[in-house]
């Protein structure tokens, strides 16, 4: 693999979702017929294409949040490498990088969605069948309409919800770090900018029993400018939007990813990492 100062660009493939009619798909799972549906949709609902990964190796001060969607940003954390446990891990790792979105963004509050731990540490049988290696497939892990609905979902008063809106920026934020240095399955994020919201933007909504989510999932495009990091280290942290609340007419900027297979480096151990999503409100100024 390049060394830390090398850059190396990618020639891979992606694996996009195919064109629909209408650009949603919906999936009632309250309904029969609902887990055929979704099997179908996963088996035969995407098509691969060819496409060149930028690597940034010594070009991040070139791309930001606010122009791209995402950054990579220096981060170290004092004693992750000493962790031998998930729990550890996820001690240390969650108010740290509370801290760093809040100095990123200028956040006054932080609310955690979810957090993810892939490694070998686990004792969960479907978290160990799942460290084996990552689903490769092009995806936001929201579209507007469904990160607003996960905000109901963690802000449940709508007084304190649309106050909330009216007097913050509400982003959702995701962290990605590897836990020891990326050498197989890395992860590689799309340029906002090169992506249209009306051409390239499939939505997919699942309803469940009272509740539903919404991610989206892009057709592909030759537009579309993909970018990674080569080697990434733990201390390297990738942190991109998947909601911005002041961007909802300009789609959101639900910015696309994805793991991907660098064919030169496909033999190593699985990666080990961490990814964190959070809802981050700026105060308004």
């Amino acid at each position: 693999m390049a060394s830390a100062g090398t850059s190396r660009n990618v020639r891979t493939e992606l694996n996009y979702s195919k064109p629909v009619e209408g650009n949603t798909i919906s999936i009632d799972f309250t309904k029969p017929g609902a887990e055929a549906k979704f099997e179908d949709l996963n088996e035969n609902g995407s098509t691969s294409h060819d496409v060149t990964i930028n690597d940034v190796r010594g070009k991040t001060q070139d791309l930001s949040l606010a122009s791209n969607g995402f950054q990579y940003v220096s981060h170290d954390v004092a004693g992750l490498g000493d962790c031998k446990t998930e729990q550890e891990i996820t001690d240390l790792l969650l108010p740290a990088t509370k801290e760093l979105v809040q100095n990123q963004l200028g956040a006054s509050r932080i609310d955690i969605l979810t957090s993810r731990i892939r490694s070998k540490y686990s004792t969960d049988p479907a978290k160990r069948q799942e460290y084996r290696g990552p689903a490769n497939s092009v995806h936001s892990d929201f579209t507007p309409a469904g990160a607003l609905k996960q905000l109901e979902n963690v802000i449940t008063d709508a007084e304190e919800r649309q106050q909330l809106i009216e007097n913050h920026r509400v982003y959702v934020i995701n962290v990605w770090r590897p836990l020891k240095p990326i050498t197989r399955d890395p992860l590689a994020v799309c340029d906002w900018q090169t992506v249209d919201r009306h051409r390239d933007w499939i939505s997919k909504r699942f309803i469940y029993p009272g509740n539903w989510s919404e991610l989206g999932t892009p057709v592909y495009h030759p537009d579309h400018r993909w970018y990674w990091i080569s080697n990434q280290r733990p201390n390297e942290a990738l942190v991109f939007v998947q909601f911005d609340g002041d961007k909802v007419d300009e789609g959101g900027m639900t910015v696309a990813h994805t793991a991907f297979v660098d064919p030169d480096f496909n033999e190593g151990p699985p990666r080990e990492s961490m990814e964190i999503k959070m809802f981050a409100f700026v105060p308004r100024v």
